[in-house]
């Protein structure tokens, strides 16, 4: 059934795509562009939250961003209960998150729906996501995939406005300092604390990513990323790093299952 809540503002659907972290922004920005916003009927506002990078500007590298650069700082970093990463970084995550679709929420229209996406994801395969939105349900969250140890993928998500006011709320949660482990399971918990449902689109679409540094080195995570880069997209020259491609000695046992040691 069509959703209302879709396609009210004209015939492109309005997206407030926020971006947090400057990472490899200039690499991976291009081909985001290319393989999904340029082939979605939307008409995309950039946001951008985040330190700036040293480099170069975001100004530079996102058509007309509504940028707000804020350095990372002590003073957002909370205490994190059992948490096995850099407790400093995922804090930093959620706060520019939060803020970041605070620039959203407040800009000077509404839009159809809200989107997360970290700025070095690389599309893989020649992805796109080619559907017709007026079909998206208002009550959910969309979401990449479930992770290998059936938690949630915090790369990539989108949904309306009161969705994602519970997704990008999680820094100001309860459950993000008591929760324990990682940046996925504290995201889980918070929305299975609000009801969220959940689609995860890789059970119905051609969609997969890659993660770039700065330096153009690919987070290395399986023969079947580099067999999409070289013989579908043609990409033949990447450099990986395969410290992220797991080893036995690197299985870890987390909340739901086995993960791989970051």
């Amino acid at each position: 059934m069509e959703s209302e809540t879709f396609a009210k503002f004209g015939p492109k659907y309005r997206v407030a795509v926020c971006f947090t972290g400057p990472r490899a922004l200039k690499l991976c920005f291009p081909k985001l562009k290319t393989h999904f916003f340029d082939q979605w009927n939307i008409e995309p506002t950039y946001f951008y939250h985040g330190p700036a990078h040293k480099d170069y500007a975001i100004t530079d590298v996102i058509p007309n961003v509504i940028c707000k650069i804020e350095e990372d700082s002590p003073a957002t970093v909370k205490q994190l209960k059992d948490c096995p990463v850099n407790v400093s970084v995922l804090n930093w995550q959620w706060y520019n998150i939060k803020k970041c679709f605070e620039l959203a929420f407040n800009y000077k229209h509404d839009f159809d729906f809200f989107m997360r996406v970290r700025t070095d994801i690389y599309p893989v395969g020649k992805s796109q996501l080619r559907w017709d939105y007026r079909n998206l349900r208002p009550d959910m969250l969309y979401v990449p995939m479930k992770l290998d140890y059936e938690l949630i993928c915090d790369r990539f998500a989108f949904g309306t406005r009161e969705i994602m006011e519970v997704y990008s709320g999680l820094y100001d949660s309860n459950t993000f300092t008591e929760t324990t482990f990682n940046s996925e399971n504290r995201l889980l918990t918070h929305l299975k604390n609000h009801k969220i449902k959940i689609c995860y689109l890789l059970e119905n679409f051609d969609l997969d990513f890659c993660h770039k540094d700065d330096n153009g080195v690919i987070r290395y995570e399986g023969p079947e990323v580099q067999e999409k880069l070289v013989h579908l997209d043609g990409e033949s020259n990447h450099q990986f790093d395969n410290l992220w491609w797991p080893k036995p000695s690197q299985i870890l046992t987390a909340p739901g299952g086995p993960r791989y040691k970051q």
